[in-house]
């Protein structure tokens, strides 16, 4: 799993674990979608079933189930109505 933060992202992450006082960044999956799985960024614990790579500092985790589709991922954000929106590119 190879998985980056984008330089413009990484202060919306770190407020992220702050607030949610967690340790890493998830990559979960959501559902399926038309060109492969669909993903959620959230703020979650390390589970034993994790591969974790770390950017920036921040760890980074992803189920060893889905991790191999995150080959060369970048998390970055767009400004939503409500705020950021987080996205794997």
């Amino acid at each position: 799993m190879k998985i980056a933060i984008a330089d413009d992202t990484l202060e919306i992450l770190q407020e992220m674990l702050k607030e949610q006082n967690t340790e890493a960044i998830r990559i979960a999956k959501a559902g399926p979608g038309c060109g492969g799985i669909t993903v959620k960024i959230i703020a979650d614990k390390i589970t034993d079933n994790d591969e974790i790579v770390e950017d920036k500092g921040i760890k980074i985790v992803a189920d060893k189930s889905i991790s191999f589709f995150f080959t060369d991922a970048t998390i970055s954000h767009t400004r939503g109505l409500y705020g950021p929106i987080l996205k794997l590119k």
